[in-house]
């Protein structure tokens, strides 16, 4: 089962930021891997809705993707230039099936309901449909 992972690319002014770098998002090509990890970057991204559609088309099984929820905290990151309501996070995934996890590297994610239980989000996109046993 092919995974890539697309990382951040841009010096980050908070120190406590890793940086695992593989390739820009923009650089892979459509149907690289069965499933695509994009952790905290999407926030950085000038064209977050194109970025998220090429996503959509590097992948063939599903999406993990996490970003801050701005609910809790703020827009406290100066190298973000966005960070998510759950609503617009809502609008950015729209009809695609997807489950949201509580994410938060301190510790174990965990599976939740709705975007408004999420310190920061975590979601799980589904793109050939949910397997019985996930």
């Amino acid at each position: 089962m092919p995974i890539a992972l697309v990382s951040k690319l841009h010096e980050d002014p908070n120190p406590h930021t890793p940086y695992v770098l593989k390739e820009r998002g923009e650089d892979l090509s459509e149907d690289l891997c069965d499933w695509l990890i994009c952790i905290d970057v999407i926030e950085h991204v000038p064209d977050d809705v194109a970025f998220f559609q090429h996503l959509l088309k590097v992948a063939r099984v599903g999406i993990f993707l996490t970003t801050p929820n701005f609910n809790t905290y703020g827009k406290d990151n100066n190298a973000h230039l966005r960070e998510y309501t759950p609503e617009q996070l809502e609008e950015l995934l729209g009809d695609l099936e997807y489950d949201i996890w509580n994410w938060n590297p301190s510790f174990f994610p965990y599976r939740v309901s709705t975007f408004n239980q999420c310190q920061n989000f975590g979601v799980v996109i589904w793109l050939k449909g949910r397997p019985e046993d996930a």
